[in-house]
């Protein structure tokens, strides 16, 4: 699903736990980490940004480099990562922000 700088307000504003991916169409890094988010069965729903067709809620969510990645708990960003994290890293680090 696409996250943008006309959506973002609306979607964080559910409450829902979700997370979002920052990305560009020309970054390596990046296309390894979906790769990987492909690999694991996601329990929260995955927002992708293009930090460069949406700078306003790039530059609002502070994203410096990509990838960046972001969990939104209760309306709030409840951790992040920048770079490509393994299966079992990003297994690990979602599992913490399900159920909690």
């Amino acid at each position: 699903m696409e996250i943008n700088d006309i959506n973002f307000s609306d979607i964080v504003n559910t409450g829902e736990t979700l997370l979002i991916k920052a990305s560009a169409n020309w970054c390596n890094p990046c296309k390894i980490l979906q790769k990987n988010l492909d690999s694991i069965d996601l329990p929260i729903p995955l927002y992708h940004l293009d930090v460069d067709k949406n700078p306003l809620t790039a530059n609002k969510l502070k994203v410096r480099g990509i990838p960046y990645m972001i969990i939104y708990k209760d309306k709030k960003m409840a951790s992040n990562k920048v770079g490509v994290q393994t299966p079992r890293q990003l297994t690990e680090w979602i599992q913490a922000f399900v159920g909690a």
